[in-house]
């Protein structure tokens, strides 16, 4: 592609372009913030919600036809009410969630490279904490932040190790974050209560150990796929890509 000029990636992460490569051939490339913080924060909810009342399951259950009786002590899952609620990453989407979470009337901790300032910590009720004191103290941990060379394996078998018996696990960020084989291992062995993800390893090639897991809830990747929020991401892309190939500076340039 020696004549390309502009890459205008239709999503906020940008860890699929090689950026190196494009900055020694002048190529610019840009991303679509913003317009999908709200939806993106809405189906997070979703997720969160399934995982810890194991709404897919019991769906299943139902459809298999196995409700035979309702017992007091068949079938419990967790409360999402009054939780300690755990932010690895707390930018726009982050922050969106946390919002939407208020009414759960939980508390929200985050740890992130970058500690909010005070001001906005209040605003979101959010505490600053470790890595470590995240892991053990979360009852809903939720990923949402960038995947880097330093973010690969962020949660692998040591950090499922350190969380409670009874978290949840919700990945809204990218694949590779989480290690997927550690995962299936915490799932399957009980280590974790259960998982909501969105994203995974080698996606959409994706390990299909996953798919037994009746305490995973799977999404394929699509949590800003509304009709209106994929309509504004592609507008967006397509202003960056105009402007760019037309001299100007592209508002949404990441390198």
């Amino acid at each position: 592609c020696k004549n390309l000029k502009i890459i205008c990636n239709t999503a906020v992460g940008f860890d699929n372009v090689d950026l190196n490569a494009c900055n020694k051939k002048g190529v610019i490339v840009t991303n679509t913030p913003d317009v999908l913080t709200e939806t993106v924060a809405d189906y997070a909810i979703g997720l969160i919600i399934s995982a810890c009342r194991r709404i897919n399951y019991y769906e299943n259950y139902l459809r298999k036809g196995q409700w035979k009786r309702t017992s007091l002590t068949d079938l419990l899952s967790q409360d999402v009410h009054s939780r300690i609620f755990g932010f690895m990453g707390f930018g726009r989407i982050g922050r969106a969630i946390a919002g939407r979470l208020a009414g759960f009337h939980g508390k929200n901790i985050y740890y992130s490279r970058n500690r909010l300032p005070k001001k906005e910590e209040r605003q979101f009720q959010a505490e600053y904490v470790s890595k470590n004191e995240l892991l053990r103290t979360a009852d809903v941990i939720v990923l949402i932040l960038p995947y880097t060379k330093d973010t690969h394996h962020f949660i692998g078998e040591t950090e499922l190790g350190m969380m409670q018996k009874s978290a949840v696990l919700v990945n809204m960020a990218r694949g590779g974050i989480v290690d997927d084989l550690a995962l299936i291992d915490a799932l399957k062995s009980g280590r974790i209560f259960s998982a909501a993800l969105d994203v995974y390893e080698n996606e959409p090639d994706i390990n299909e150990q996953f798919f037994k897991l009746e305490n995973a809830v799977l999404s394929p990747h699509l949590g800003s796929a509304t009709i209106n929020t994929r309509r504004a991401m592609s507008m967006r892309a397509a202003k960056n890509l105009v402007l760019g190939l037309n001299g100007h500076t592209a508002p949404d340039i990441v390198n």
